[in-house]
């Protein structure tokens, strides 16, 4: 059983924080997409990370067949401790990061320092926190939040405590404005 993961500083991009929130939530459940149909879902870009490139290789070697879209199944992730800092997922990448949040029972710190954490994921990270009782500690130090995605992310702290939830530190040091 891993309780830590530790993917600090692997190039990953956009797509790759869909993805790895499909893991972390086993897919989003329909109240959670119908809630977030209403916050605006900042526009992926199709950039090609070095760990989408390497998935790509592999699944074109000889005798490999890659999975038709739909039919892979999805594994509830089990991890306590995951540290993303320093990727590059942007916005888009960290929305989904954080919507998953929403049915994710296991994850307890989740460090977004450096991953162009931004307004759309912040307003997705408010809503998944509603449905979270798990998760302790987020840092989103040295992302490019403005004023209104502070207080949008402190207030959600203030709900959360207040709901007697777990959620007991937001880390928004060098947060540029």
């Amino acid at each position: 059983k891993c309780r830590d993961a530790n993917f600090s500083g692997n190039g990953f991009a956009a797509r790759d924080g869909e993805v790895i929130g499909l893991a972390l939530g086993a897919g989003m459940s329909e109240s959670l997409s119908t809630t977030l149909e209403k916050t605006p879902v900042p526009t992926m870009k199709r950039v090609k990370s070095a760990a989408s490139l390497s998935r790509e290789k592999s699944l074109s070697k000889p005798g490999t067949t890659p999975q038709k879209s739909g039919s892979a199944k999805t594994a509830v992730c089990r991890v306590r401790f995951l540290n993303l800092a320093n990727n590059g997922f942007a916005d888009a990448g960290c929305f989904f990061l954080v919507a998953s949040l929403a049915k994710n029972q296991s994850l307890e710190t989740l460090n977004l320092a450096n991953t162009r954490f931004g307004s759309a994921s912040a307003a997705a990270l408010q809503k998944s926190l509603t449905n979270n009782s798990t998760l302790r500690s987020i840092t989103l130090d040295g992302n490019q939040l403005g004023a209104d995605s502070q207080s949008v992310l402190l207030a959600a702290l203030d709900r959360s405590r207040a709901a007697k939830k777990n959620l007991t530190e937001v880390s928004l040091t060098n947060t540029r404005t």
